[in-house]
């Protein structure tokens, strides 16, 4: 009972700190979601997007490679899958900035972890970049472990990106600049 009066009393002097503290448990538990996402049956050689978000590029880049960069916004799923089956060759852990996701030119700077896979067909490598919010970056990927399509590979805390690096002689791409994609769902590209 004076629980009960406790509360009566709080809620009706600070309603709208209750209603703060409410909405921010609300966010946090929507925004660390984990969907139920069935793996997709598709060929051994389509490559899946490895999370959610929206193309903000596809560029060629001098080393043979194609970047294309996908924004997570903050209604988006901040997980991460790994997109191709393969190796893991490399797992690297770069310190860095956290300047705003979406500025390309300045974001090469930022805090990421890269995870390099390798198969039959080449080398995909794939960077979870923290933005100006994000503070955490969890990766599970283990060096010299065989990897699925599909399996989860970890999740940036907040506000963030993810670039996939494909060989481009090795790859068609399906995506274009300004696609809304989805983890695990959705074809980006497919091994040549």
């Amino acid at each position: 009972m004076i629980c009960a009066q406790i509360l009566l009393v709080l809620f009706n002097n600070n309603i709208w700190v209750i209603t703060v503290v409410v909405s921010s448990v609300l966010m946090l538990f929507y925004f660390y979601r984990v969907p139920d996402r069935p793996r997709v049956k598709a060929p051994y050689e389509v490559i899946l997007s490895p999370s959610d978000g929206t193309v903000i590029e596809i560029k060629e880049k001098k080393n043979g490679y194609v970047r294309v960069v996908i924004y997570l916004s903050p209604l988006d799923v901040h997980q991460q899958w790994y997109p191709t089956y393969g190796v893991i060759v490399d797992r690297r852990y770069v310190p860095g900035q956290f300047n705003l996701a979406y500025l390309t030119e300045k974001s090469q700077y930022n805090e990421r972890v890269s995870t390099v896979i390798r198969n039959e067909y080449g080398i995909v490598r794939v960077d979870q970049i923290a933005g100006q919010l994000a503070r955490r970056i969890v990766n599970y990927a283990t060096l010299h472990t065989l990897v699925r399509r599909g399996e989860h590979m970890g999740m940036i805390k907040l506000s963030s990106r993810v670039d996939i690096h494909l060989p481009s002689k090795s790859v068609k791409l399906h995506i274009e600049k300004g696609d809304k994609v989805f983890g695990n769902q959705t074809k980006i590209a497919t091994w040549i």
